[in-house]
């Protein structure tokens, strides 16, 4: 049987940062456009950390990457999946895997919430993002 916890950021992060979450990390998905394959990678959670005045949920993971969620709402905490539903921007930023931890080769994913439309930009030289699986109908984030 499925845990299923409803919670806010506040809590999300408290909850991390205790070490009591359910799930170590997974692979990430952000409106429907997945970071590679889907679950062919694993992002450890490192921290979490929320910023109660900005409303903003930062993860990161022992890779040194960073997922900045702005105004994130409607977390679920499954024991095998975490979605925020929703957010109004989700900004993922990683090395290029292979290559030296400096600017030059800082990525990123960038996808910006708009009333009802998503749009997403990126400095990926080997993926893009594909407009026409993004969807608020998906959940901002969903690591599995």
């Amino acid at each position: 049987m499925s845990t299923l916890l409803f919670l806010s950021p506040q809590e999300f992060a408290l909850k991390y940062q205790s070490k009591n979450g359910l799930l170590k990390g997974g692979s990430l998905c952000f409106w429907g456009q997945w970071f590679g394959k889907p679950c062919d990678n694993f992002h450890e959670i490192n921290t979490i950390e929320f910023n109660n005045d900005k409303n903003i949920l930062t993860l990161v993971f022992m890779a040194n990457e960073k997922l900045t969620i702005t105004h994130p709402a409607i977390i679920e905490e499954h024991t095998n999946k975490i979605e925020i539903k929703t957010a109004d921007s989700i900004y993922f930023e990683w090395y290029d895997y292979g290559k030296p931890q400096t600017a030059k080769h800082l990525l990123y994913y960038h996808f910006i919430k708009t009333g009802n439309t998503i749009s997403g930009k990126n400095n990926i030289h080997w993926s893009s993002i594909n407009s026409a699986i993004l969807s608020v109908n998906n959940p901002a984030l969903l690591i599995v």
